[in-house]
């Protein structure tokens, strides 16, 4: 990146494990700064929101998604991991009714 001009930097970079949304949750939230030759700056957070479910693994990736100030993730991002989450316990206890 840099020999085309272009100059990368971690602003921030945060594991969190709450809001749970699972049995475990893993949240990444990574900033990056990214500079161009004229000295425009552009900014780029990227969030990974991992859970578990039972066996079930969940994760989402959101990039170019503001937060308010970068220090956890947007409530929009976690209503849909919460919905894929109640989707995945859904799944995962009718996995487990008895066979016969």
């Amino acid at each position: 990146m840099q020999g085309r001009g272009l100059k990368p930097r971690v602003r921030y970079a945060k594991l969190q494990r709450e809001p749970a949304i699972g049995s475990q949750t893993a949240i990444y939230l990574v900033g990056y700064v990214i500079t161009v030759s004229d000295g425009t700056k552009y900014v780029y957070p990227v969030e990974l929101l991992n859970f578990q479910i039972g066996r079930a693994i969940g994760s989402h990736q959101y990039t170019l998604v503001f937060s308010p100030d970068g220090s956890r993730p947007c409530e929009c991002e976690l209503d849909e991991a919460r919905l894929v989450s109640s989707r995945l316990a859904n799944l995962e206890s009718a996995s487990q009714a008895p066979t016969y």
